[in-house]
């Protein structure tokens, strides 16, 4: 499996911090599994979910991380494990889905910090990302989405796939 096209060069390197709680390697297979546990219960869902909308990127971006840290690994798995359930419930990214998901949030984060450094980041299109009170807003919130809702969009439109993303 090829890697080279997920591992940012030094030039253009991000620095997100954050700790892994566990990474198991089995250097004979060249493989590792990235476990990151959560004291709450594991959400219901039909079918694997990468983004979650921008919430979930912490295990995407854990295994660019380890994968940029560790190259000689052939296969890398990353997961959530729940605690609360009994047995405990994990959910995995794994290959070809953790892979596409990489280069995904590789993207996002491309067109984000694109957005930041040119000093149009808008709001994305989904008001369950705002906070009312760490964020000056309009008194007639829905008003002004409505004048601006094509000028966000805009600003916005290289992230719109994130902020609808499973």
């Amino acid at each position: 499996m090829d890697h080279t096209r997920t591992r940012p060069d030094r030039a253009d390197r991000r620095f997100l911090p954050g700790r892994i709680d566990r990474l198991d390697e089995d250097a004979g297979r060249g493989a590792a599994i990235i476990t990151d546990y959560k004291v709450g219960t594991a959400p219901e869902r039909k079918k694997p979910i990468a983004f979650d909308r921008g919430a979930e990127l912490q295990r995407v971006f854990y295994a660019l991380a380890v994968r940029s840290l560790l190259p000689e690994l052939r296969s890398v798995s990353s997961q959530l494990t729940y605690l609360k359930h009994d047995p405990a419930r994990t959910l995995s990214l794994t290959n070809e889905e953790l892979e596409k998901a990489i280069e995904q949030a590789v993207g996002f984060t491309d067109a984000g910090a694109r957005l930041q450094r040119s000093g149009e980041i808008a709001p994305g299109s989904a008001p369950a990302f705002f906070d009312s009170l760490s964020v000056a807003l309009p008194a007639d919130l829905d008003s002004y989405r409505r004048v601006k809702r094509r000028s966000f969009a805009q600003a916005n439109g290289a992230l719109d796939k994130l902020w609808s993303s499973q």
